[in-house]
């Protein structure tokens, strides 16, 4: 178990944290009495289909040979041959290793990530746009609706929509909020030509809770626990042997079919579908440094490769992807933002071992939104801060990754880390479904987002309040009766806030976040990627006026 300092607390998060090292070389010397070192060079992304061939150095001395033997470790994702010549076969990470002719105590190894051929896509308009996602849904959840066009290289500028915004409403990414019982459609229209259009129809209804609560959670195990998986962190030890080196939880959220000739559906009641491919979720920290992961399928008490798709730098998350012959029922979001304290959540995972797993425990939402700050690059000072949701249901090591259920079986977070001291006990915090399914679009390319920053330098009320402001060197002008918001007193050229706030302006509210002290809205800045059209109304407080302005990511 990792343990942090934070605010004088220790955080214990439920996993080993340990440190990325992607596409790093790897000069291993085996037996003490050998000085040959072997070291490989060459790109460590590569996409299907491409030839490469990777150089090698063995040395130290310069008469050495260097003639070596070539191998990988994943033969079904790429190949190798004598001279060196590496061939990308399918998507995957593998070892390559070569070992020296002339001490064969002397190996080295590289990683090489293999991703899917990137599509050069053309300014034309499509022919046609298809939407893929759930056509049933709940009044209070959220759902990644996603699109394919024809042809597939056409232009990916879509424009979002729903028929009825009352019903649902629909971010620029995709991502659903259902509000209330009706029938919506989902329109995905071309930005370049607004003729063309597809469109989903879904049918919104109440959820049903069981009147007896017993037998409602009961019911919620036996619907979910088969999507929750375990998730195994293999590395390699000083041996150059692949061990075991720490497991979490995770659950599925996406399902699609591969067809006889290799093809993707998502018509999975297709009768030529011969297995599934699957997007799991879990938090970086169970999969990061690996260099193999597998997925423990409870159901048949075995372990099958995984490949990490990506994580995220700043939130706990990471998307794993996985083939499995059997179908596996995907989890649903809830709406994170209608959660309450006093509701029932639902933990299950894999607490302590695999051989605890579908492990479940029973508890309350402590709090709805907790804000804490994070030290992500390991420098010792915090750099982040993350929006959690507090909780008292058991979770311990092995729980990481794993989901936080509502009474209705809808993932309403990921357990993250919890606080632990002798005088803590029941302090878990998860991640907000919310926050997740917004990162999904990028995590599930490979894309690592980036974060939007303001550009204003800004100090709490509440802090200044507590200070002699009214003789500081700042002129601070605080209209009396205010008590909270953050008071702006710099705003950066060229930045989103340019032009729009101004110095001097209190912020009163963000997102609809009323906001008390910076963190807060650091919190909030650190859910909107740069890049994706994100807007933010920004409730401001001008020469004692409120006005409202809109921010632009």
């Amino acid at each position: 178990m990792t343990t942090r300092i934070k605010r004088s607390l220790l955080f214990i998060v439920t996993m080993f944290i340990a440190f990325i090292s992607f596409g790093c070389n790897i000069n291993t010397i085996l037996g003490a009495s050998t000085q040959t070192t072997v070291t490989i060079t060459g790109p460590t992304t590569v996409e299907v289909g491409d030839e490469i061939t990777l150089s090698v150095v063995v040395g130290p001395q310069a008469t050495i040979s260097q003639e070596v033997t070539w191998e990988v470790t994943n033969p079904d994702v790429a190949s190798i041959t004598t001279d060196g010549v590496f061939k990308a076969l399918d998507t995957g990470r593998v070892a390559v290793v070569a070992t020296s002719v002339a001490d064969a105590k002397a190996s080295g190894k590289i990683y090489i990530k293999i991703v899917e051929k990137e599509i050069e896509y053309t300014d034309e308009a499509p022919t046609s746009i298809s939407i893929i996602g759930n056509k049933k849904a709940l009044s209070n959840e959220v759902g990644l609706y996603t699109f394919q066009t024809t042809p597939i290289n056409a232009s990916q500028a879509i424009v979002w929509s729903t028929s009825n915004s009352e019903i649902a409403t629909v971010s620029n990414l995709g991502v659903v909020k259902f509000h209330q019982v009706g029938t919506v459609e989902i329109i995905a229209t071309s930005a370049v030509d607004d003729a063309v259009f597809g469109k989903i129809t879904v049918d919104v209804t109440d959820p049903v809770k069981n009147s007896d609560e017993e037998e409602a959670i009961i019911s919620l195990i036996e619907e979910t626990k088969n999507s929750v998986l375990g998730v195994a962190n293999y590395q390699y030890n000083e041996r150059n042997v692949l061990v075991k080196s720490s497991i979490g939880s995770g659950f599925v959220y996406d399902v699609w079919g591969y067809l006889e000739d290799g093809t993707i559906t998502y018509n999975l009641e297709d009768s030529n579908v011969v297995n599934y491919g699957y997007f799991l979720i879990t938090n970086r920290h169970v999969v990061e440094d690996c260099d193999a992961l597998k997925i423990y399928l409870h159901t048949i008490d075995e372990e099958i490769p995984a490949e990490l798709v990506q994580y995220d730098q700043k939130v706990d998350l990471a998307v794993v992807t996985f083939r499995y012959d059997e179908y596996i029922k995907p989890l649903k979001f809830a709406n994170s933002d209608t959660l309450k304290a006093g509701q029932y959540c639902i933990a299950i995972g894999n607490p302590e071992g695999f051989e605890f797993s579908s492990s479940a425990t029973l508890g309350i939402i402590s709090h709805p939104l907790r804000y804490i700050s994070d030290d992500t690059d390991g420098d010792g000072v915090n750099d982040w801060d993350a929006a959690y949701i507090q909780h008292d249901a058991a979770i311990n090591p092995g729980n990481s990754g794993g989901p936080l259920f509502n009474i209705y079986g809808q993932v309403i977070g990921i357990n993250t880390l919890k606080f632990a001291t002798n005088d803590i006990d029941n302090m878990g915090f998860s991640i907000p479904s919310n926050d997740i399914i917004e990162l999904l679009p990028y995590l599930e390319k490979g894309k690592v987002p980036v974060r939007a920053r303001i550009g204003v330098t800004v100090i709490a009320i509440k802090d200044l309040l507590a200070t002699d402001w009214e003789n500081a060197d700042y002129k601070y002008i605080i209209p009396e009766g205010v008590k909270t918001g953050i008071y702006v007193t710099e705003v950066v050229e060229s930045s989103v806030a340019y032009g729009k706030i101004k110095a001097d302006d209190i912020m009163l509210e963000f997102n609809g976040v009323v906001l008390k002290d910076s963190l807060q809205l650091r919190a909030e800045l650190g859910a909107i990627v740069v890049g994706s059209n994100t807007e933010i109304q920004v409730k401001l407080l001008r020469n004692g006026q409120e006005i409202t302005v809109t921010l632009i990511w």
